[in-house]
């Protein structure tokens, strides 16, 4: 309780070595008075866990020292008690503070210590002299007592309310979890209602189809009554009727389904095609009164990959070139992808392309990488079973004519549209050299695609050279020239850069020339020069497909890509849905180029949405 009383403070600056206060203390303070030092070193505290300190005092002829205890390290605080030795000698005391640590020791300047003399206790008859300053001590200790009271309910409190506070938020932990399984219960029950509507739905359907199944064996058992006694050479007309009946009620009841023949031709687009494709040819009749002379359209279709194709596609092409004057019809690659023999391949290319009709000789055709037969290994000895360059000539571009501009090999070309001004250029993207190594061809399309020195040539300096700088071109090639941003594509075309920077010159009205990168290898190596300088023209974008994907991307050289989905069945990842037997199972672009706006409208036929571009 005499805390309070005891304390006498002194700050030492050992830095200047001085001691700021003087201390008076009576000779009766046995173990009731003591001294609290502070260190500091220019007023900074500095931590003295390290330090020990001592009180030196002398007066006349006595002598002591007595070693201080370490209150607070941090703050440099030290306490001592006044001990009885010193006590006894009243008067003043020369003190100095000795300060040791492990390099060294410092002793402060000389301060003075009074100590003058205090009550005789032993004198004294009694306590009750005493009384005042026992009750005031009493008081002190009642003080005390209840401040300690006060702060330990205090804590108790803050105890209580921490409590609070965790129940609640365990409370709310609870609530959460309970909300969260009823929402999980919901969810549960909502994906139990989907999948029961969907069997309910997928029972009716079944029957419906069953329905048409039977009314269509009505119809043909009532036709071959009506028809069997009858001879037939004479009723040729009422059986292809029949037959086209027939074809596109099991087209409706069937949906896709492999076990009906889609091969059938007949003359006629399929019923469930009909309404679509006139609400295209109406857009695009639309976009053609509304451009006048300054629009002209192109069919672009790409990756028909015909094994897995429904095979309408020439007769929905041939219905909308009619129709609305289609004059153009690119092929841009990939008409299959099957592992058979070169015989079976060169069939199955040559069907397909029958497929086009009368528009074949209109139809340009880009070779895709699949389009040489490259999917037999090296294991297979697949020389004999690709389809080489000249061979590729003859079965894919010989029947173009006199209709086309070729480059050297027949298979990059341009075609102009004089009335409108512009020039389509279909490139080469599989230009590599057929070379036998062994029972193996050194390069084979599916995996190895480049323009060589000869191609780039031609494009920089023939296919480019065109009438005036009013003209407008469009490129074409199977494999995207450019990677970064196209979805469905991470390969490289050797020289593809090369192709980019001559067109990108054409536009530009300015000059170029370039080598092959250092990686490129030695049989696919090129270098060009270009200059069109006061001429050149107008660049519509370079159209492109292999991904199976719609892309529409700006490249470095300031020239739109533009790629298509996918005629055939397997569209890239998250790209529209093919279903057989709907009209998504088809999907091609009719290219509307306004000259005069310098705008591209994209009608898609098919799966997918139109697109618009300006350039």
């Amino acid at each position: 309780m005499l805390d309070n009383f005891r304390k006498v403070g002194i700050v030492w600056n050992h830095s200047t070595n001085q001691i700021y206060q003087r201390m008076r203390v009576a000779s009766s303070d046995d173990h009731g008075r003591k001294l609290v030092v502070q260190i500091t070193n220019d007023y900074v505290l500095e931590n003295t866990s390290k330090v020990e300190l001592r009180l030196y005092w002398e007066i006349r002829d006595k002598k002591g020292f007595n070693d201080f205890t370490l209150i607070d390290a941090e703050h440099g605080i030290y306490e001592i008690y006044f001990s009885r030795g010193m006590l006894e000698n009243k008067g003043t005391h020369k003190a100095w503070l000795h300060a040791i640590d492990t390099t060294g020791s410092i002793t402060s300047e000389v301060f003075g210590i009074e100590v003058f003399k205090g009550i005789e206790l032993e004198a004294l008859e009694g306590t009750e002299d005493f009384s005042a300053l026992n009750s005031a001590l009493g008081r002190v200790v009642e003080i005390e007592t209840q401040e300690q009271k006060r702060v330990d309910n205090e804590k108790l409190r803050e105890t209580a309310e921490s409590a609070r506070k965790a129940a609640e938020t365990t409370r709310d932990t609870n609530e959460t979890a309970r909300k969260t399984a009823e929402t999980n219960r919901v969810n549960a029950e909502n994906t139990r209602d989907t999948n029961e509507t969907a069997r309910k739905t997928a029972e009716t359907n079944r029957v419906t189809k069953e329905n048409i199944r039977e009314s269509n064996e009505v119809i043909r058992q009532k036709r071959y009554n009506e028809l069997k006694d009858l001879d037939v050479t004479k009723l040729e007309d009422d059986v292809e009727d029949v037959r086209t009946e027939m074809l596109n009620a099991a087209y409706l009841a069937n949906e896709g389904q492999e076990n009906i023949d889609f091969k059938i031709e007949t003359n006629d687009v399929p019923v469930y095609w009909r309404s679509h494709i006139q609400s295209k040819i109406d857009n695009i009749n639309t976009i053609h009164k509304n451009g006048g002379r300054d629009v002209s359209s192109i069919a672009f279709i790409t990756d028909i990959h015909y094994e897995r194709s429904a095979g309408h596609y020439g007769k929905l092409l041939n219905e909308i070139s009619r129709k609305s004057d289609i004059h153009h019809i690119i092929n841009n690659g990939d008409m299959l992808s099957k592992r058979v023999t070169k015989k079976e391949f060169l069939e199955l290319m040559r069907e397909a392309q029958r497929k086009f009709g009368t528009l074949l000789n209109k139809t340009y055709f880009s070779m895709g990488n699949h389009d040489d037969n490259p999917y037999h290994t090296n294991d297979d000895g697949n020389w004999d079973k690709l389809v080489n360059d000249k061979e590729q000539f003859s079965e894919y571009f010989r029947y173009l004519g006199n209709n086309v501009t070729m480059g050297s090999s027949g298979k990059y070309y341009y075609v102009d549209d004089h009335n409108f001004k512009i020039r389509i250029i279909i490139l080469d993207s599989i230009d590599i050299p057929y070379i036998k190594s062994g029972n193996v061809g050194k390069y084979r399309g599916q995996n190895m695609w480049a323009y060589r020195e000869e191609q780039l040539d031609w494009f920089g300096n023939t296919a480019l050279n065109v009438p005036d700088n009013s003209w407008h071109v469009l490129v074409a090639s199977h494999m995207p020239p450019y990677a970064t941003g196209v979805e469905g594509f991470g390969g490289t075309t050797r020289n593809a850069d090369m192709a980019r920077k001559i067109l990108q010159a054409f536009k530009n009205k300015t000059s170029y020339s370039g080598s092959s990168a250092s990686n490129v290898e030695s049989d696919l190596k090129a270098t060009v020069s270009v200059n069109f300088s006061g001429k050149g023209g107008n660049v519509i974008g370079w159209f492109s497909g292999h991904v199976h994907y719609d892309n529409m991307v700006d490249m470095p050289e300031g020239i739109k890509l533009i790629t298509t989905l996918c005629d055939g069945w397997e569209p890239w990842a998250d790209a529209p849905t093919k279903t057989m037997g709907t009209t998504t199972e088809h999907a091609f672009d009719i290219l509307s180029i306004n000259t005069n706006l310098k705008r591209v409208n994209l009608t898609r036929v098919g799966a997918g949405s139109n697109r618009t571009f300006n350039y």
